[in-house]
């Protein structure tokens, strides 16, 4: 991350207890609602990467509907 304002905020969420890796779902309902959605961990960049990564599919990032995580 080397934009500075990003990086400020990215250390004041992590300093308020957000994790450093996350995911964020938009949910919009049928008469014009609107949440976020928001998943947070802390941990190294691999250790997310595969654990998110088998798990594309359920965020909608592959080919397959949203399913349960398995194991």
């Amino acid at each position: 991350m080397g934009d500075k304002p990003a990086r400020r905020m990215l250390d004041h969420a992590i300093d308020g207890g957000v994790g450093n890796q996350g995911i964020s779902v938009p949910i919009r309902g049928p008469s014009g609602e609107f949440a976020l959605f928001s998943l947070s961990h802390s941990c190294r960049d691999a250790v997310w990467a595969k654990g998110i990564g088998n798990r594309k599919s359920m965020w909608g990032c592959g080919s397959s509907p949203i399913a349960p995580l398995r194991g």
